[in-house]
């Protein structure tokens, strides 16, 4: 089962902080990780609920997102943009992302999504019968 605490790979200061205090409304846990092998590290320390990934700010390709999906495949990846279309990344996005977030952050859209993930839970294809 997912943890309270939700992952993010983020350069902005002023966005986590946002963040943070959104979650914390929702009796949940900000952790940065600095990289994708940071982000390893963490996820498998604290179980989380989600990964929320700065699509602009961090060099993220497909290839590091398809890293995250294959090594932690029931890890939601919610992503957050400035920018409405990745033609580079529209493979992972497709296969990868939960959802797509998009800039300036909206905290109900951010919560809207987060509830979503929490009330899903693991994808159907890896519940055990």
């Amino acid at each position: 089962m997912a943890g309270n605490v939700i992952l993010i790979i983020n350069d902005s200061l002023e966005e986590r902080t946002l963040m943070a205090a959104i979650l914390d409304e929702m009796n949940l846990r900000l952790r940065r990780a600095d990289s994708v092998a940071a982000l390893a590290a963490a996820a498998r320390e604290e179980s989380p609920a989600a990964l929320i990934v700065d699509i602009d700010d961090v060099s993220m390709t497909n290839r590091m997102i398809r890293e995250i999906a294959t090594g932690f495949p029931r890890l939601p990846v919610l992503g957050i943009s400035s920018q409405r279309f990745h033609p580079d990344l529209a493979e992972s996005i497709r296969d990868c992302i939960y959802a797509c977030l998009h800039r300036p952050l909206d905290p109900d859209e951010l919560r809207y999504w987060l509830k979503s993930i929490l009330k899903d839970g693991p994808p159907l294809e890896e519940v055990s019968p």
